[in-house]
């Protein structure tokens, strides 16, 4: 199975199932987005670990590399998703 890196991050590249959810985003230059359980996405400048941190990426919430491939018509500004073509870090979901 292919693996890839991404901002530390040791993932299987390989298409996100339905209970995976996207988890951190590079916005330019090496900043990143990430997203957390609730759905909120923040910014972080050049911190990958705290990012990381607020999205919950760890080892056993099955990290997966795939490009976005969902046009998203939302106000980058208020609400930041990821482009078409874009590499995410998706995980799974949190059980409740």
């Amino acid at each position: 199975m292919k693996t890839g890196k991404f901002i530390g991050v040791i993932a299987r590249k390989q298409r996100p199932t339905k209970k995976h959810r996207r988890a951190v985003w590079e916005n330019m230059l090496g900043t990143v987005y990430a997203m957390n359980d609730q759905g909120e996405t923040r910014y972080f400048d050049y911190d990958w670990d705290g990012a990381l941190a607020w999205a919950g990426v760890t080892d056993d919430r099955d990290p997966r590399l795939y490009r976005e491939t969902t046009r998203h018509w939302t106000d980058h500004f208020t609400s930041p998703t990821p482009r078409v073509g874009q590499l995410v870090l998706w995980i799974t979901e949190q059980a409740a």
